[in-house]
């Protein structure tokens, strides 16, 4: 591969001018049936981005479940995620893209009766779009 040509695919490899992210938290639930926002990632005009590596654990994944919401919608694949995708410590990848002026929000959701620790992790790059846009 032409290293000349790398910025065309910004997915896989940062492109020039990038900025790297990593958004870590570690939170309770309540024990309520809630959706307890846990991270958002915006990014202004004339900016794209890619999530790259996702990890998530949960106290317990019969009672919490976590979802990623591009705008207004949960992303398909990404609706109800029952079981550990990756950990914090070891993400796993993924190709998530966050359009400009779009939130990309993490959420949990819980239907249990206790409280539920949780833990997450998103990483990725955003930069200023070179290749017309995603």
């Amino acid at each position: 591969m032409d290293l000349n040509q790398l910025d065309k695919f910004p997915h896989l490899f940062p492109p020039p001018g990038f900025t790297p992210f990593v958004r870590t938290g570690l939170l309770t639930i309540p024990a309520v049936a809630a959706v307890t926002d846990l991270e958002t990632i915006q990014i202004g005009q004339n900016m794209e981005g890619w999530v790259r590596w996702v990890g998530l654990e949960a106290g317990d994944f019969s009672v919490i479940n976590f979802r990623i919401v591009q705008g207004t919608a949960p992303l398909r694949d990404y609706t109800a995620i029952t079981v550990p995708l990756g950990s914090p410590t070891t993400p796993m990848s993924v190709f998530i893209p966050v359009p400009m002026n779009v939130p990309l929000i993490l959420q949990a959701i819980s239907t249990g009766a206790s409280l539920q620790p949780v833990r997450w992790l998103l990483s990725g790059w955003y930069y200023p779009p070179t290749h017309g846009g995603l």
